[in-house]
């Protein structure tokens, strides 16, 4: 008997002597339920990015994801919170947060690092963020 697994949400079971029909099942509900992804090419020109934000504790977390969002357009694919973190080093009253960006690349030209030039640039200006080496 082979064994099997079962993505949480997608009703096919792949073994290891279908896992073929599994990664298209997987792909096609991809592209249903979030538009995003839709070739295993795509799937390898994602291009992760993790951004170390530091601001004062004040400013909300909301106001972080609105500028890395106004300033990742039209590539920004996906944002994770992955860390918070306070300490003597940053500074009374500063709070440093860890994002994972990933980014969608839409042509051979783009690059995700002069979209995160921009993420940077619109944290910067709008919540007087700096940014911690990682």
């Amino acid at each position: 008997m082979a064994s099997g697994w079962q993505a949480s949400g997608w009703e096919e079971v792949a073994t290891a002597d279908d896992l073929g029909q599994a990664l298209e099942a997987l792909q096609t509900d991809a592209e249903r339920r979030l538009g995003v992804v839709t070739s295993a090419e795509e799937v390898e020109q994602l291009r992760d990015r993790d951004l170390a934000v530091v601001v004062d504790e004040s400013v909300p977390i909301g106001a972080i994801l609105d500028a890395v969002g106004a300033g990742g357009a039209p590539l920004l694919a996906g944002l994770e919170l992955f860390d918070r973190y306070r300490g003597e080093q940053l500074g009374a009253g500063k709070v440093s947060y860890a994002l994972r960006l990933r980014f969608q690349p839409q042509a051979p030209t783009d690059d995700p690092d002069e979209v995160l030039a921009n993420i940077r640039r619109a944290l910067a200006e709008r919540l007087a963020a700096s940014f911690r080496q990682r």
